[in-house]
């Protein structure tokens, strides 16, 4: 088994690449990613059914299984998102905030962890907080949506090569026990916060179990990355229920 701290140290080293783009190349990239999901959806569309034919044999709950799909209508409007947010400054400067206000992140955060559950359209929004708050980004997903995640992850690291950006600045853990999530909350010298999205039990084991700081545990990913508009909040509420 991959070791999360080998996938940390390598993300943590692609990181000071982010630092030299400048905001309009960062919104390229986002573009092109989003771009890029669209044109290779059927991919990501057949390995979603793949986790939803396996959902089955694990008894997921009605709303997880929501959670879990993904289709061209949510996908189209996920993608929209994405390259509409890349292109608003003040997502940017959101992020920057939010990491100088909290003093007990380093000056220069590098790493995050991001951790969530069962919803690959966290994914598909991933690269717009790491691009943006320039900071690689390790990914921990839940089992139910392995094989769509690493479907849109291989997706999103095409666009970064393309662009000489290392594919480890987006790192899909390889895999989705929780002893590798102990491992990730623990990597304190190398990650330098943590978001969760999920269940109230997931936020409490990080929370309880994290020796590195989490951002807005209980607000969670998504609020993150939204605006105040109105479009965005129907956009995720209608398509992406949670």
């Amino acid at each position: 088994m991959t070791s999360i701290r080998h996938l940390a140290e390598k993300a943590k080293a692609a990181a000071p690449l982010l630092r030299s783009l400048d905001s309009e190349k960062i919104s390229r990239i986002l573009k092109e990613m989003g771009t890029a999901l669209l044109e290779n959806q059927k991919i990501v569309l057949r390995l979603n059914r793949q986790d939803l034919e396996n959902s089955k044999a694990m008894r997921l709950s009605a709303s997880m299984i929501d959670r879990l799909i993904l289709n061209e209508e949510r996908i189209g409007h996920i993608t929209g998102l994405l390259i509409r947010l890349a292109a608003d400054p003040e997502i940017e400067k959101r992020f920057q905030h939010l990491l100088q206000s909290d003093c007990n992140l380093p000056s220069q955060p590098s790493l995050g962890g991001l951790i969530f559950e069962s919803c690959p359209y966290i994914t598909i929004l991933s690269p717009l907080f790491a691009l943006k708050a320039r900071m690689s980004l390790i990914l921990r997903g839940g089992k139910e949506a392995f094989h769509s995640n690493t479907a849109i992850v291989s997706i999103l690291c095409d666009i970064l090569e393309k662009n000489g950006l290392p594919r480890d600045i987006l790192a899909l853990a390889p895999t989705t026990d929780r002893v590798a999530m102990a491992e990730m909350l623990q990597l304190s010298d190398l990650i330098d916060l943590i978001i969760p999205q999920g269940s109230e039990g997931l936020l409490k084991y990080v929370d309880n179990n994290s020796k590195i700081p989490v951002i807005e545990s209980y607000k969670g990913f998504i609020d993150l990355c939204l605006d105040q508009e109105l479009s965005d909040q129907e956009a995720i509420q209608h398509l992406l229920p949670f």
